[in-house]
């Protein structure tokens, strides 16, 4: 499955519409982008490109990853020990 650049520029286009005020959001705004795994570098590349247009347009955002995120944890919990 290729990467789907039209599918990724709309997200792009929602989150840019409720910075805007232009989109309902009921708290923090969160965006959820399902894709094929073989194309892991792929969507870490576009994700990072993305956040770095967003700031440039003064957007205040975050990109990281989530998987690292649960590494960091499952570590800090002591669950990932080899003891």
């Amino acid at each position: 499955m290729p990467w789907d650049k039209e599918r990724f520029n709309t997200l792009e286009s929602r989150i840019l519409a409720t910075v805007a005020g232009r989109r309902p959001i009921v708290d923090v705004p969160y965006y959820v982008f399902t894709y094929d795994p073989g194309l892991e570098l792929i969507c870490l590349r576009e994700f990072k490109d993305l956040h770095a247009r967003l700031r440039q347009k003064g957007v205040q955002a975050e990109c990281f990853s989530l998987a690292q995120w649960m590494i960091d944890t499952l570590e800090a919990l002591g669950c990932l020990d080899e003891s």
